[in-house]
């Protein structure tokens, strides 16, 4: 009768004898790391597509501000314009922001704004305005809770931002 003899005993105490079971856990934990990287470049992917559209909404504003700060006419206008001027210079900084944090992610920042709506109206610029602003903040909100979920310092930069509560 043949004795069989036992693999030497591993570092840990145990036998040397292969483990499925180990094997099935690295497979099972392979997998569940190439998922959470897949997740990761997704999440990367909506982050940078989402900084894209904010950064042409930004261009936008500041075409816009520009734009109407020159087309409203009238006494009730005249502080409304001048306000319209320097929120045009505060867009530009935002603009700046993004497109840094795109640089920053190794993308190239969008040059293309969204369109700009005009009309004779000015009650319909101020309109055009508020409508691109809220969805402005919305956007920010989104991007910053994004950026916050991936623990990205995009988050600190991107509430540098002023929003109103």
């Amino acid at each position: 009768m043949q004795t069989r003899s036992l693999p030497p005993p591993s570092p840990s105490g145990g036998n040397a004898l292969p483990d499925r079971e180990t094997g099935d856990e690295r497979d099972e934990e392979q997998h569940e790391e190439d998922v959470e990287e897949d997740f990761r470049d997704a999440g990367r992917a909506a982050l940078i597509a989402g900084l894209q559209q904010d950064l042409a909404r930004e261009y936008q504003a500041v075409i816009a501000y520009v734009a109407y700060s020159a087309v409203l006419k009238g006494a009730q206008y005249t502080h409304i314009a001048k306000e319209l001027e320097q929120h045009a210079k505060e867009e530009l900084a935002h603009a700046l922001t993004i497109a840094k944090q795109l640089d920053h992610l190794g993308e190239e920042p969008t040059v293309t704004p969204k369109p700009v709506k005009m009309s004779d109206d000015p009650r319909k610029l101020l309109r055009f305005d508020f409508e691109n602003e809220r969805v402005t903040i919305l956007a920010y909100r989104q991007r910053v809770r994004q950026c916050e979920a991936r623990r990205m310092s995009a988050a600190i930069m991107l509430k540098t931002i002023p929003l109103p509560p």
